[in-house]
């Protein structure tokens, strides 16, 4: 039986009951952690030097990496053109991240350029990692608690597969992450089992998502396998033009995937996702 009390140490603490240097501390200390499991060791700065808060040192390298820890995402002008890393703890997913200021501060600012936070104060902070945000972020993932817990609990994805002959989107991804180590999620990841027809895959896709990194799992129940396909960003240019759209919501685009045919060309467009194909795995 587990408890939240150690009999040396005592209770956890409360994170929300700490005070902000005490914050700074308990992050430092977590942050160590991970890195170190990426085989680098933290080295605490004092004096902000270069503007990191801490050096992350790679093992038997003379190779270091300048970091900012904080606890938000954000962009600083302060910090543009000196090659800094911010590092920040989602408390609502619980995703810790590791991202580049100046790589993301351009892909991301420029819709907020206009705002007084950014031009009077030099510093723009997003509350929640979601939507867009949480798709960017995707790929400068640090730890994930819900991966832990998967691969801790090592549960059979697929127990309810054989019985029903179709896969949920979750379980498809499940299979992709852990194989390729892969990080989807429902906004950056098309989906479809073969449909009732038993003739085709079908998939509607809001057209912004075109604009990242694009995963898609085609499911072919009958044979239990998984298609697996990746787009990267800017393949795409124009799905509004290059797609059918449906007619009651005209930001979406309608992709079919005609089971007969191998090459995996979409049935109106003819595009060919074929060439995007990564493997297809046996469940």
């Amino acid at each position: 039986m587990t408890t939240t009390e150690h009999p040396i140490l005592g209770k956890k603490v409360d994170y929300n009951d700490l005070n902000a240097k005490q914050k700074e501390a308990f992050n430092l200390q977590k942050a160590s952690a991970i890195f170190a499991e990426y085989g680098y060791l933290v080295i605490k700065l004092s004096d902000d030097w270069n503007s990191a808060d801490f050096i992350a040192l790679e093992f038997n390298t003379d190779h270091y990496i300048k970091v900012q820890l904080k606890g938000r995402f954000g962009f600083f002008k302060k910090y543009l053109n000196k090659n800094i890393h911010i590092c920040f703890h989602d408390r609502k997913s619980d995703n810790w991240y590791l991202y580049p200021h100046d790589v993301l501060c351009e892909m991301v600012m420029k819709k907020f350029e206009a705002t007084t936070s950014w031009k009077d104060r030099g510093a723009y902070f997003f509350p929640v990692v979601s939507g867009e945000y949480k798709d960017i972020l995707e790929k400068y993932i640090l730890f994930s608690s819900c991966r832990e817990k998967y691969k801790k609990e090592n549960t059979p994805l697929l127990t309810s597969v054989k019985k029903t002959g179709v896969i949920t989107k979750s379980q498809a991804m499940a299979l992709v992450n852990k194989k390729f180590g892969k990080h989807m999620n429902d906004s950056n990841t098309m989906f479809s089992n073969i449909d009732s027809t038993g003739k085709k895959w079908g998939i509607t896709r809001k057209n912004e998502h075109f604009n990242n990194d694009t995963h898609m799992i085609l499911n072919d129940q009958n044979n239990s396998l998984l298609h697996y396909f990746f787009i990267e960003q800017g393949k795409i240019k124009a799905p509004n033009t290059t797609f059918k759209q449906r007619k009651d919501n005209s930001d979406r685009s309608i992709l079919y995937f005609e089971i007969s045919k191998e090459n995996f060309r979409e049935y109106y467009s003819d595009f060919p996702f074929g060439k995007y194909k990564v493997d297809t795995i046996s469940y």
